[in-house]
């Protein structure tokens, strides 16, 4: 697991969380605090800082 700040919306603020990389090229991310609007079928992106780490679709 790897710690970064993960935007769920464009227009949305990053949230910290804990990024846990699963089988099949699957990540389980714990956020820190409630996130609200979290919908299928939207991005999640990782950073740390300005850098991008990766991200995926939430199923």
């Amino acid at each position: 697991p790897f710690r970064a700040e993960v935007k769920i919306r464009y227009t949305a603020k990053e949230v910290p969380a804990w990024v846990r990389p699963m089988d099949g090229g699957q990540v389980k991310v714990a956020f820190d605090a409630p996130v609200r609007d979290a919908t299928k079928g939207q991005a999640a992106v990782f950073y740390e800082g300005e850098k991008m780490l990766g991200g995926g679709i939430i199923q």
